[in-house]
């Protein structure tokens, strides 16, 4: 993949196999849907909740596509829920700031769990404007909030904050303690 353009990378790898449509891209400016030539690779992409969704789906499948073809690898998948720094100490955490929750940030992702060297069930991956999916492989779901608010206040700790109320009804909706 090295020397391609992130739009060829994007468009090859994960939206070809996904069948996104052509909408689906990342933007330097997202909100404006400005610029490809330089995008945010954290969250650059404008997508719909629907769209987003068949990713979501890929990950929590650990790889697998909603067609049954592996796009991704397993031992990817799992590496993303498993803390890749486990000896670092954390100065600073966006998450602790935000929500007060103790979580580390994995490979894209927070690791929602006690033993984030072990591996975690439970990853999220809270955007600045409040669009926020989660997957909890224990229980056996992925949920997306999908919102766009202004950033005026602080969207993240109302994402986070709401994400934690809803896990444990969504649990109990699956039988899960």
């Amino acid at each position: 993949a090295e020397g391609k353009p992130w739009a060829t990378l994007f468009q090859d790898e994960l939206k070809a196999a996904l069948g996104l449509p052509a909408e689906v891209a990342y933007f330097t400016a997202p909100r404006q849907s400005i610029g490809q030539q330089n995008p945010l690779i954290a969250g650059g992409m404008r997508a719909s909740v629907d769209e987003y969704a068949k990713i979501l789906g890929t990950v929590f499948a650990k790889g697998l596509a909603p067609s049954g073809s592996r796009i991704v690898s397993e031992a990817l998948v799992d590496a993303q829920s498993k803390d890749p720094y486990p000896a670092s100490i954390v100065a600073y955490s966006p998450m602790k700031a935000a929500a007060g929750l103790d979580y580390r940030y994995g490979l894209a992702s927070w690791l929602e769990c006690e033993t984030p060297t072990q591996g975690c069930a439970q990853v999220s991956s809270p955007g600045a404007f409040g669009f926020t999916p989660w997957l909890d492989r224990d229980a056996g779901y992925y949920a997306i909030l999908g919102m766009e608010v202004e950033r005026s206040g602080d969207v993240v700790s109302f994402a986070v904050g709401l994400e934690q109320k809803l896990k444990p009804a969504i649990r109990r909706a699956f039988g899960k303690p």
